[in-house]
C-alpha cells in the first residue's frame, strides 16, 4: 500500500462482496482530479471512473456485478497520491 500527500486511508465494504462495495476515501484535502480504477489479478482495468473527493471522508458506492470471483485491486489516485488496497469477490 502506498500513500503520499493526500490521502489519510482508503477502505472498501464490505471486502469480501459480490459486485457491489462502497470505496471510502479519507482525504486530507479536496481534488478534483482524482480517479477509482479496478484491475484484476492479471492487471486488466475492469472499472476506471474519475471522481472528485471532497476533504475527509468521501463514499463511493460501486456496482459491478458482472465481475466473476477472484482478487482485484483498487487503485485510487490524483497527480501526487495513490493508494491500492485489494479486494475479494465471492459469488
Amino acid at each position: 500500500v502506498t500513500c503520499n500527500k493526500l490521502f489519510n486511508g482508503v477502505s472498501i465494504f464490505p471486502n469480501p462482496n459480490e459486485g457491489e462495495f462502497i470505496v471510502e476515501i479519507n482525504s486530507i484535502e479536496s481534488s478534483k482530479d482524482a480517479n477509482i480504477e479496478i484491475s484484476d489479478i492479471s492487471g486488466k482495468v475492469v472499472f476506471s471512473e474519475n471522481v472528485i473527493i471532497n476533504e475527509g471522508v468521501t463514499y463511493f458506492p460501486i456496482s459491478k456485478f458482472d465481475l466473476s470471483s477472484g482478487t482485484y485491486f483498487v487503485k485510487v489516485q490524483n497527480v501526487n497520491s495513490e493508494f491500492k488496497p485489494t479486494m475479494l469477490i465471492k459469488k
